[in-house]
């Protein structure tokens, strides 16, 4: 059964905190809005070894000048291991506003369950009221209705969660 929407790419912004807007990250790092999306493959690779299928894929990405070297992963179990390394072109950039991949599963993976610090959002800065623990939630609760659209439900110190829908198929991120 396919799980995702799309293949996984990878994002280098997020939504501005207010902090953000107050040393105006919006403006000097907006070049990295669009980084994970403008590229161009300069190099795919498959391998073999050990019951392993290793594909590894080097993209450039056009707007900062730079290479994402992404390498996928699979066994026969179906476990998936997605590495990424950022490999920094010779022109000088703004901050990165984040370092990851973008996935995209169907709505009906809505059941959320993690290990971590919760069972409410918190930050680096915030986060000694919320423990460690198995916590259970829906993706709509982790919305926080804040005056000004940004990044909410964030969670910090997670080991793994896991997105299924409601007859407990999905998909588990360690």
């Amino acid at each position: 059964k396919r799980l995702m929407n799309a293949n996984p790419s990878p994002i280098f912004w997020r939504a501005p905190t207010d902090n953000d807007f107050g040393n105006r990250m919006n403006i000097q790092s907006n070049i990295w809005r669009a980084a994970g999306e403008n590229i161009s493959l300069k190099k795919i690779d498959s391998k073999e070894k050990d019951g392993i299928t290793y594909v590894t894929a080097t993209i450039y990405l056009n707007d900062v000048r730079s290479e994402n070297i992404i390498t996928y992963s699979i066994n026969k179990n179906g476990e998936l291991t997605v590495q990424s390394k950022y490999v920094a072109g010779d022109n000088q950039l703004p901050e990165m506003p984040r370092f990851g991949m973008m996935f995209t599963l169907g709505k009906e993976y809505n059941n959320f369950t993690y290990y971590g610090r919760g069972p409410w959002e918190n930050y680096n800065d915030r986060n000694t009221a919320a423990f460690i623990g198995i916590h259970k939630s829906t993706v709509a609760e982790q919305y926080v209705p804040y005056t000004r659209p940004q990044e909410n439900g964030y969670k910090t110190d997670i080991r793994w969660f896991t997105l299924t829908n409601n007859q407990g198929e999905g998909i588990q991120i360690k």
